[in-house]
């Protein structure tokens, strides 16, 4: 048999920390003054970059710090570009809207040394955060200018696809031990596309603003 296709997790996890850091400072360099919807985009790009690198130090740090915070994180930058999309579309962000990254808080730091729970935790706040988010995008789909939005909807239905994967996942998940589930191809597979997740968000979040003020001079 060949040798399966082996992911380095932590190379991956350093891949996002990475992009998310280069992506807040471009974004903050094309310019955020007047911009509250990009303020909230680039706080977004910070919480993810954040949120990995603490996955990266899994090993040497508390497992509450690592995996609860971390989690806990990652579901705020969410939220964060969720209350972008809702300020740049120009409408009151929804009360819920942080709900989820509550509920991680306080479900995740009971359940770190419990893969099983774990995935079905992070799975279903995730995926009800993305789902949450491509609503509010595609609700206002005609009063949006332009295509940005939809690399935007690409960006959250991908993200929703890899947590429909981890949920289909906990199966195999339960079936191996903690240390073996790194090695499983379709856990790396799932972190190496949540690498293209930051940039499909910053292309289309670009385009988005790049979009109005085209739209905005055309109706002068």
């Amino acid at each position: 048999h060949p040798p399966r296709m082996a992911f380095h997790l932590s190379s991956l996890f350093a891949v996002n920390v990475l992009s998310s850091i280069i992506l807040t400072l471009a974004l903050a360099w094309i310019g955020v003054r007047g911009r509250r919807h990009m303020v909230w985009w680039v706080f977004g790009f910070l919480l993810h970059a954040w949120s990995y690198l603490l996955f990266i130090g899994r090993d040497d740090l508390p497992a509450v710090l690592a995996i609860a915070a971390g989690n806990t994180a990652l579901s705020a930058s969410l939220a964060a570009f969720c209350q972008g999309i809702y300020t740049f579309q120009g409408r009151a962000t929804p009360r819920w809207n942080w709900l989820p990254v509550a509920v991680m808080a306080a479900v995740m730091p009971f359940i770190v040394h419990q893969m099983t729970p774990r995935i079905l935790v992070s799975g279903v706040v995730l995926g009800t955060q993305s789902i949450m988010a491509a609503q509010a995008i595609w609700r206002q789909r005609h009063q949006t200018a332009g295509r940005g939005q939809y690399i935007l909807l690409a960006a959250v239905m991908v993200l929703c696809a890899i947590m429909v994967m981890r949920l289909l996942s906990m199966h195999a998940v339960s079936l191996n031990s903690a240390d073996s589930v790194d090695h499983l191809p379709l856990h790396g597979f799932m972190f190496l596309l949540a690498t293209q997740i930051p940039l499909l968000l910053a292309v289309g979040m670009t385009l988005m603003t790049q979009e109005r003020i085209e739209h905005s001079l055309s109706d002068r």
